[in-house]
């Protein structure tokens, strides 16, 4: 089996100094255009299909899933029982090579009692399983290639100080059973008053790795399938207000920092790009004034560049 070689990108839409290479940026390799979404949406590229997610802090969010020509897929209605409200948030939905999906998020009862939740769903969404978390707060899933589900997050009860020792990765299999934790919060980062080492951060499933990019630690990881780190590497630090997204591909991993800027700002952005066992950072200037991945094609970024009216899904790749 070809070896893989994972990459991670920080894409920044903020202005930069160019790269000297003109001709080595990502290009586009065609579009697809998706049904316009809402401002309530959120969307990934997962495993040959866009995920839609729409409606997602309402008693009953939609998924909606469309091809690679933007074709709908299937169209699902998220509920839970006892549930009058349901919160997804980004990062929070990720799809399996058999088409299971994995979601997290928050359920709010009429009287405004919540709870944590991972659920699982069946690729016609007929079948699910939902397991409690709370305390544990989930802030990222991803479905591994071997059907397993990792989840990011960590452990809080109010009125009570941060257990640094606990650990942040969780394991489970499709029936929702907890098979192990590992990477405590801090052998992560244990600097007080800070977030948690999960907030803001992303995972992603790529051949027999899954990568995980902590925000508020600057860090990048890989581990293999039985969790052990395999690969660690501080990232450059991006703005605070910026938007973060992961991708990855058949042969690479993509980390996505997307800054959306202020009056002030000139809108540009670009691609910083790690490769193999490089230690450094190389930034890679894109076209246009704005662009955000949202996963990927088999070995071509999926990005989003259109801010208004139907999505546009573009397909990225290193020039050959």
């Amino acid at each position: 089996m070809r070896q893989l070689i994972a990459l991670a990108v920080l894409i920044i839409s903020v202005s930069f100094p160019r790269a000297q290479d003109p001709n080595s940026h990502f290009i586009s390799r065609g579009s697809t255009e998706i049904p316009a979404m809402g401002q309530n949406a959120a969307t990934a590229w997962s495993q040959g299909a866009m995920i839609v997610i729409s409606n997602r802090r309402s008693s009953s969010p939609t998924i909606q899933l469309f091809g690679r020509s933007g074709e709908a897929i299937s169209n699902v209605s998220f509920t839970i029982p006892g549930a009058s409200r349901i919160n997804i948030y980004d990062d929070a939905f990720s799809r399996g090579a058999d088409g299971t999906l994995a979601v997290i998020g928050t359920a709010y009862t009429d009287d405004n009692r919540g709870t944590t939740f991972l659920a699982v769903l069946s690729p016609d969404g007929q079948q699910r399983t939902v397991v409690r978390l709370s305390p544990f707060f989930p802030n990222a899933v991803t479905v591994a290639a071997d059907g397993t589900l990792w989840v990011a997050g960590h452990s809080w009860e109010k009125g009570k100080p941060k257990d640094h020792s606990q650990n942040l990765l969780r394991r489970y299999d499709k029936s929702g059973k907890l098979l192990n934790t590992f990477m405590a919060w801090s052998e992560v980062n244990n600097t007080p008053h800070t977030f948690a080492p999960d907030a803001f951060s992303t995972l992603a499933a790529f051949g027999d790795r899954i990568a995980w990019y902590s925000r508020p630690a600057r860090t990048y990881m890989e581990f293999s399938l039985d969790g052990k780190l395999v690969r660690r590497i501080e990232t450059p630090e991006v703005d605070k207000d910026s938007i973060v997204t992961f991708a990855a591909c058949t042969d690479a991993a993509y980390l996505g920092v997307s800054l959306l800027a202020t009056d002030k700002r000139l809108s540009s952005w670009g691609i910083y790009e790690l490769g193999g066992q490089g230690t450094e950072w190389k930034y890679l200037h894109q076209e246009g004034t704005w662009g955000l991945l949202t996963g990927c094609d088999s070995s071509h970024l999926a990005s989003r560049t259109s801010k208004t009216g139907k999505t546009k899904l573009s397909w990225l790749s290193r020039p050959e």
